[in-house]
């Protein structure tokens, strides 16, 4: 399902994982540009932080501090971030 998303907003996500995974020490990224038939969506992404917990709310993977600039169809890989974000 595509979504607009406006500068300074905030998305959450709810995915089922399983809870025996492993602390992550890097996640890979991928901003696909929405393509319509009238508009297009922006060349770049930024993005503030990514952080994914288990259902007891511990860090599985967290990444903040330094705004990422995503383009359109290239992978970016983030790495864990020591510390509180």
């Amino acid at each position: 399902k595509d979504e607009k998303l406006s500068p300074g907003a905030e998305k959450v996500l709810a995915l089922p994982i399983n809870d025996v995974l492993k602390p992550l020490s890097k996640v890979t990224v991928l901003y696909l540009r929405y393509n319509g038939w009238f508009t297009k969506g922006a060349e770049t992404f930024g993005l503030a932080s990514v952080t994914i917990t288990n259902s007891k709310g511990d860090y599985i993977f967290k990444s903040c501090g330094k705004d990422i600039i995503l383009k359109d169809n290239e992978y970016q890989e983030l790495t864990q971030t020591a510390g509180t974000c």
